[in-house]
């Protein structure tokens, strides 16, 4: 019994409180099973909060490495840009070469093997420039993938995060259920005069122990208070 909120005589009106009880039980430790549970959950509550703070930080690294390869990309993608160009000028100058040297045999003052050399040489660099191209392309496709995955971090962050918010409320929800648990309050069930009060405050109770009687004011009825089971 931790209180008992009325006196002997005293008048009392119908749902007044009239005394509050614990129910917690101690185990072989000295604790209460309210106190386990409660410690339990909020180990539970702290874990959480690490999860919570490591998705936060795991994100972060994922980003900045992300930023990282983004730079990486927008500068292998500037260096491509300035062989694609140099490329394309070795190219028209190969083209230019050989243009000259077929007219140059047509005139008879170089031989085919020449002309052959010449074309080969511009084959040679027309396939370096599309290989710089192809290789140009696949940049730009890792870049717009790395791109879209910075968004795609925080997304999967905030889902991760949401469900942490949710675990915690369902916690604290336990908590506040727990705690109410741990007492309770007994009620007047009518209005009357209170009468033997069999109890007393610190007293460990049994189920359906009396508390007291509440006499009907003008009435030889009386309603006998219980220790809830």
């Amino acid at each position: 019994l931790i209180e008992l909120m009325v006196r002997e005589g005293e008048r009392v009106h119908g749902g007044m409180p009239i005394a509050r009880l614990s129910l917690e039980r101690a185990t072989a430790s000295g604790a209460t099973s309210a106190d386990l549970v409660k410690r339990e959950l909020a180990q539970r509550l702290a874990s959480l909060d690490t999860e919570n703070a490591g998705v936060l930080l795991l994100a972060e690294r994922q980003k900045d490495q992300l930023r990282r390869r983004l730079a990486d990309l927008r500068t292998e993608r500037a260096q491509a840009d300035a062989e694609i160009a140099l490329q394309t000028r070795r190219v028209a100058s190969a083209r230019d070469d050989l243009a000259r040297t077929q007219q140059l045999v047509k005139d008879g003052f170089v031989s085919d093997t020449a002309l052959t050399a010449k074309q080969n040489e511009h084959l040679d660099q027309q396939v370096k420039l599309e290989t710089l191209r192809r290789s140009r392309a696949a940049i730009d496709r890792e870049l717009s993938s790395a791109e879209g995955e910075l968004p795609a971090v925080d997304l999967r962050a905030r889902q991760q995060l949401d469900q942490l918010d949710r675990e915690r409320g369902q916690l604290r929800q336990s908590l506040v259920q727990e705690e109410s648990r741990r007492e309770t309050v007994i009620r007047a069930p009518i209005a009357g005069t209170i009468t033997n009060i069999a109890v007393s405050r610190g007293a460990s109770l049994a189920a359906d122990t009396p508390l007291a009687t509440v006499l009907p004011a003008g009435s030889g009825l009386e309603a006998q208070l219980l220790v809830p089971t």
